[in-house]
Parts: structure tokens; C-alpha cells; sequence
């Protein structure tokens, strides 16, 4: 129902399990956002969140090189948001022209 009302051209789902619930066929783009643990961590640091389980989090995300491999997309988020938030509008324009 909720797409049948959006008037966008794109949907942006996050799905953290998506390959482990076998869900990736339910998408045409798979994008990954990925980013070093020595910058997760940093992060976290400056968050002022450096519970155990969130280290543990971080430190369990060993499938995640998998992960790129199924993506068609791979964004690198080492940098600052502004380099984010360039490349997410980059990749945008990119599908936006294909839409054109």
C-alpha cells in the first residue's frame, strides 16, 4: 500500500538482516555503506557510547565484506558527512538520469 501512495521515483529500505532473510531479491538496487572499524570506533568514541556491546556490535560485523560483494552499490563512509552526503547525490543524479 505505501507504495502505491509514495510519488518518489526511488525507495530507500533499511534491512539489516536482508541477506540472512533472504530478502535481497525483493529489491533492484542493493547498496552497502561501508566504513573501517578504527573509524566505527573513533565514532563511538565521540558519541561517548563505548558500552561493551556496542564494541561487541562492531566487532561482530565479520559477514560484512560478504555483504559488499552481493551489493551493487558500495558508498564509503570513512569521511566526513559532507563527503557522505556528496556521494549519496552522486549516486542519486546517477539513477535519477537513468530515470530521465
Amino acid at each position: 500500500r505505501f507504495l502505491k501512495e509514495e510519488k518518489s521515483p526511488f525507495l530507500v529500505a533499511e534491512v539489516p538482516l536482508l541477506f540472512e532473510a533472504k530478502m535481497e531479491n525483493m529489491f533492484d538496487i542493493l547498496l552497502a555503506v561501508d566504513v573501517n572499524k578504527k573509524v566505527q570506533l573513533e565514532r563511538l568514541k565521540k558519541r561517548n557510547s563505548n558500552s561493551a556491546l556496542d564494541i561487541k556490535k562492531i566487532n561482530s560485523y565479520s559477514k560484512f565484506d560478504e555483504y559488499k560483494e552481493k551489493a551493487d552499490v558500495v558508498i564509503n563512509n570513512n569521511s566526513d558527512l559532507s563527503s557522505l552526503n556528496k556521494a549519496v547525490d552522486k549516486l542519486i543524479n546517477k539513477w535519477q538520469s537513468r530515470l530521465d
